[in-house]
């Protein structure tokens, strides 16, 4: 992660599949980057389970946080995030990690909570899914993937009007993500109007960073005007490090301005009714 997230690359947004992580270790990724932080998930674990499996994680860019707000989700396996491009404009992004096995019931009731947050997004803004579907939306991969997963995956690629940017000028070189059967399981979907504005989409080839994932990693470029925030020197000293600050230390500065606020506006109140 350290070799994808330098600065030559310099992503907005990293989503993370089945970062296997348990619950207790879920902060760790916060530490792989200092100027990212991350909003995770993880699989629910027993008590004498070890290690963790699954999980789902996208990590934001520092100077982008007071732009991203985090969306209920009722799944661990989904993360979803209201990114404000400008005054106007939302995108919504969901970070995905859709079940491995042969469980067919368990793979619609996922796409089933895609769908919903599709349906209800959509209206607000433009829709980026990203992750590791476990399953195909090319005909090619017939044999290699589960046939029926893939089929349900097509069908909501289709009815959504999702491009997963596989065909036409915008298509990559390498045209698998799984390593072990050179299929194609990982994408980004976008909308029309994200596809419209989609610069690049890049599968990093095998050996190109170091990684010991049997995935690979994609990166896409889209035309997309962020507002950031930086650190700004003032004549009378150092400005606080607002990109630095935790998302637990902000809510704690929140609640105390809120306190003093609420005081003030009490004492003025009671000034005016004086008067």
């Amino acid at each position: 992660m350290t070799d994808f997230c330098d600065v030559s690359r310099n992503p907005d947004y990293v989503v993370l599949s089945e970062h296997k992580l348990p619950p207790r270790y879920s902060k760790y990724l916060d530490s792989v980057d200092s100027n990212y932080y991350t909003i995770s998930k993880c699989e629910p674990q027993n008590n004498n389970e070890l290690y963790g499996k699954a999980g789902i994680a996208i990590m934001i860019k520092k100077s982008l946080m007071f732009n991203v707000q985090e969306l209920e989700i009722a799944s661990s396996r989904i993360v979803a995030l209201e990114c404000k491009v400008n005054t106007h404009e939302r995108v919504y992004l969901v970070g995905a990690y859709l079940p491995a096995d042969n469980n067919i019931e368990m793979y619609k009731d996922e796409l089933s909570l895609l769908q919903d947050f599709y349906n209800c997004y959509s209206k607000y803004g433009y829709v980026v899914m990203a992750g590791d579907f476990n399953a195909s939306c090319l005909e090619t991969d017939n044999g290699r993937c589960n046939f029926y997963k893939s089929r349900e995956l097509r069908n909501f690629v289709i009815r959504n009007h999702f491009s997963h940017t596989m065909s036409g000028s915008a298509a990559p070189i390498c045209n698998y993500t799984f390593t072990g059967t050179h299929s194609m399981l990982d994408y980004i979907l976008s909308d029309t109007h994200m596809y419209n504005a989609l610069i690049s989409y890049e599968i990093l080839d095998e050996g190109t960073i170091s990684t010991t994932s049997d995935h690979l990693p994609i990166i896409a470029v889209f035309r997309v005007q962020n507002t950031q925030h930086y650190l700004i020197e003032s004549a009378a000293g150092k400005t606080p490090a607002w990109h630095k600050i935790s998302k637990e230390l902000i809510q704690k500065y929140e609640t105390e301005i809120g306190k003093q606020l609420e005081t003030k506006w009490v004492m003025t109140y009671r000034k005016l009714c004086l008067k």
